[in-house]
């Protein structure tokens, strides 16, 4: 210990590191003194490279700074101490949670205080001590990393992320603790990674019987307890604790293939042509299928069907940020669970980095994420992953000169022939040279090398500065763009009137900031004290303000977060949608905002905006030009002034940028779409970023009532304990209150 210096002596007694758990890696090389710190139990290195950021000189045994982030320090003794291996199921949601803790029943009510993955029911099922508890933990979350889902919880205002939740039976999730021990005793790692548990795997482990020992009897490791059977009404089994996962062929398939999906779930016809198209031209294919029709599952069908017969290995899908959580993601862990397994490549570039190099079946990366420093190169090391979807190709493939283009091309096309498929509703969003970039990107040999070549065989010139469509020009996209599939929601007979569809965008790091500051002051000004229904809904409003980016000081001026992702996300479902599109904000600002974002991507006579400070003859003129004219495309409004009474049916598309805190509102401004005269499927898009948008847009939608919606939001995150009055909430107050403000 003679080279440690007293500064380092003093940090590792401030963190109580003890002496016999550090280890000189002098002359070590990084690989190897992290696997001897590993197999020898040490938690800090010193005598190694400095950190980038101050220079320090002690890390973990992961190569982490432990001086920077203390907090390492904390993981490390919880890995490597003994405690308690726990298994508990939240019977709301059906996920089982896998953790290891001091004290399992401290832990719990802990995640039932922070809403862990968004439940507060959790309830213990089975505990073991351990004096390796972590490994134990860490280990079976890698044996059970087929049926791993991502989640989220607060704690102390902030939201967290929760790697802990799976969605499978409790005796494959106890199976999964099993293995880890074994492994642990026999301190063979590696056979967990190659051999992890799967719906394939007996679920009649009897590792809770009264007599039994997951381990072999020795004192090391005893079953605790056993936690008092969840009632009859909680699932326990894979029959009854989850949705079960169905495969079976399906009527009017041509291919031997069962089809996995959630218990309910039957394809429909277009979704299995879809899906059998793709199969068949499995090199380069666009799919161009209209919004809401299931694009997603039918791709992941086909490259299931694909990685089964051995053509493919593993797939990469390049997709927005609204849609990797919500659509992708949800879709794999709801029809795959135990058969194909995701990873998210999200976050900062190490993070990135380190989620690529983890084995998976289906990789998710927004297109910005290619432009992390590195990874093009890392794709190059990564053979296996030879299908690559582009979703929304038209947004993201639409000139040939961005970052995004040049990542695509050279992971598509010159680091190795891969195969792709394209995704989108519209490929030719503003003009029909929008698919010239798309199809230079997957079949280059069906269009000129050059653009204006392409140009001038699908556009005529009027003027100098004026281009406009050739008459044929439809035709010649459609032949460029070959192989594809083409379906519309109209065409579709077996679908559902009207559709409805969450995109999850994240608060900007502006908006998070003003919303943990809010939590914080509504807490503070709430706690202990009792409150009306009415005026607790009214204080819920300030949190909306700040997620639709329309905050107001105590002056009543507007304070305008960036919110880019939200932004963007209007963008995509814009050109995502087939014809016209109504947007409502709930807020006069949130409504300029758009307008002038919408106005520089498209053009001012492509927008129109309604709110109160309209006067009735000019909105009538508006309302009409929509109804009857091509433009405005798109109209942006407060739902109040445009509720009741409207036939707006040359639209099918309502995108909502937050919620209105009326019931009646939301139904009546859903409805202005669905009026005699529409005979297209109409579709419905929620954009949320935040547990109280998402609560509301639950309680609307569902006609409920938004009573305690704030209070139990302070609960979960503050532990906030307020009394409410015996006041019904008043609806027409509650709009009162944001028009005096917010006309």
């Amino acid at each position: 210990m003679a080279n440690l210096t007293l500064e380092q002596l003093r940090f590792l007694d401030q963190a109580d590191v003890p002496l016999s758990r550090v280890f000189d890696a002098s002359g070590l090389r990084k690989s190897d003194y992290e696997q001897l710190m590993s197999d020898l139990g040490f938690w800090i290195a010193y005598g190694v490279n400095p950190c980038k950021a101050k220079g320090h000189t002690l890390k973990t045994r992961v190569g982490h700074c432990a001086q920077c982030n203390p907090a390492n320090i904390s993981y490390l003794r919880r890995h490597d101490e003994d405690g308690q291996v726990y298994t508990a199921i939240s019977p709301k949601s059906n996920l089982v949670k896998v953790g290891a803790s001091k004290n399992a029943k401290d832990r719990i009510r802990h995640l039932n205080a922070y809403k862990y993955g968004g439940q507060s029911d959790w309830n213990l099922v089975l505990v073991i001590s351990d004096n390796n508890a972590g490994r134990v933990e860490a280990l079976a979350h890698k044996a059970l990393t087929h049926f791993a889902i991502d989640g989220t919880y607060y704690k102390n205002g902030r939201q967290l992320q929760c790697r802990e939740l799976f969605f499978c039976s409790i005796e494959l999730a106890e199976e999964g603790i099993r293995r880890a021990q074994k492994a642990v005793q026999s301190g063979k790692a590696l056979e967990v990674l190659s051999n992890p548990v799967s719906s394939e795997d007996s679920f009649g482990v009897q590792c809770i019987a009264a007599n039994a020992r997951i381990a072999p009897p020795q004192k090391r490791i005893a079953v605790q307890f056993k936690a008092k059977p969840v009632k009859s009404s909680t699932p326990t089994s894979q029959s009854t604790s989850i949705p079960p996962i169905v495969r079976a062929p399906v009527p009017g398939a041509t291919i031997s293939y069962d089809w996995p999906r959630r218990s309910g779930i039957v394809p429909f016809a277009h979704q299995i042509e879809t899906t059998e198209f793709l199969i068949k031209h499995n090199d380069r294919a666009f799919c161009l299928n209209d919004m809401g029709l299931g694009k997603s599952l039918s791709t992941l069908w086909a490259f299931d069907y694909l990685k089964r017969s051995g053509i493919v290995k593993s797939m990469l899908v390049i997709c927005p940020l609204s849609t990797m959580w919500s659509t992708w993601a949800d879709e794999v862990d709801q029809n795959f669970r135990g058969i194909l397994r995701r990873q998210i490549i999200y976050d900062g570039d190490m993070s990135r980095l380190r989620a690529l190099s983890q084995p998976a079946d289906v990789y998710l990366i927004n297109p910005d994420g290619l432009k992390t420093k590195g990874m093009v190169k890392a794709f190059e090391e990564r053979p296996d992953i030879d299908l690559i979807v582009i979703d929304e190709i038209a947004q993201y493939a639409r000139n040939l000169g961005t970052d995004r283009f040049k990542a695509l091309t050279t992971i598509i096309n010159r680091q190795m022939p891969r195969r792709a498929w394209g995704l989108t509703g519209t490929p030719t969003p503003n003009t029909p040279t929008d698919a010239w970039a798309q199809c230079r990107l997957l079949v280059p040999h069906r269009v000129p090398p050059y653009f204006n070549r392409f140009k001038m065989s699908v556009m005529r010139q009027v003027s100098r500065f004026l281009w406009v469509p050739q008459g044929n020009s439809a035709q010649i996209v459609a032949d460029a763009m070959q192989p594809s599939i083409r379906k519309k929601r109209e065409d579709c007979i077996d679908l559902p009137d009207c559709i409805y569809e969450t995109r999850k965008i994240p608060l900007s790091r502006a908006q998070k900031e003003m919303y943990d500051c809010m939590l914080r002051r509504l807490h503070t000004e709430l706690d202990g004290k009792t409150i009306s229904a009415t005026n607790e809904l009214v204080k819920a409003i300030k949190l909306l303000q700040i997620a639709a980016g329309a905050p107001y000081d105590v002056n009543g001026s507007a304070v305008l977060p960036p919110m880019p992702e939200r932004l963007e996300a209007l963008v995509e479902l814009v050109d995502e949608a087939e014809g016209k599109i109504i947007i409502f904000a709930p807020y006069r600002s949130s409504i300029e905002v758009i307008r002038e974002y919408l106005t520089r991507k498209f053009s001012p006579e492509h927008v129109a905006v309604i709110h109160g400070g309209i006067g009735a003859t000019r909105r009538t003129g508006i309302f009409s030009q929509f109804q009857k004219n091509d433009q405005p495309r798109i109209l942006v409004a407060q739902a109040q002034a445009m509720s009741h009474g409207l036939t707006l049916t040359a639209a099918n598309t309502i995108v909502w940028f937050g919620p209105t805190t009326s019931a009646q509102t939301y139904s009546q401004a859903n409805a202005r779409i669905s009026r005699p005269g529409q005979k297209r499927t109409q579709f419905i898009v929620h954009i949320e970023g935040c547990e109280i948008e998402r609560r509301i847009f639950e309680r609307v939608r569902n006609k409920e009532s938004l009573q305690r919606v704030l209070l139990d939001l302070l609960a979960q995150y503050c532990g906030t304990k307020v009394q409410i009055g015996n006041q019904h909430i008043d609806d027409a107050a509650i709009c009162a209150e944001e028009e005096k403000t917010y006309p």
